[in-house]
């Protein structure tokens, strides 16, 4: 069963494949300014797991890899591939001009 998404909550992304024996994971953003976001959150939500800290952001090789309190571990990474990741929508940075968030 699928834990409901809180309220006030958009879509960022979702996590891929694993990255490094860290635990690190691969984020694809929705658009742009949800990548952009993630830089700055301390905080997420994964779908079906419940919120989680980042403990870092990486930008690397043209993508994204995030390194999140859960997944301590490639193991345990790997528990998390093709999750779902949330956050709030007051904890998200202000976007640019015509930059949205897809979510909205």
């Amino acid at each position: 069963m699928l834990m409901k998404i809180p309220e006030n909550y958009i879509q960022l992304g979702r996590l891929g494949k694993t990255f490094q024996l860290q635990g690190g994971l691969r984020f694809y953003g929705l658009g742009g300014a949800e990548e952009e976001a993630l830089l700055s959150l301390k905080r997420v939500y994964l779908r079906g797991v419940g919120e989680t800290d980042i403990r870092e952001v990486r930008d690397v090789g043209g993508g994204i890899v995030v390194y999140l309190t859960k997944a301590l571990t490639v193991e345990a990474a790997k528990l998390l591939t093709n999750l779902e990741v949330y956050a709030p929508k007051d904890a998200l940075p202000e976007t640019e001009d015509d930059n949205l968030y897809l979510d909205e």
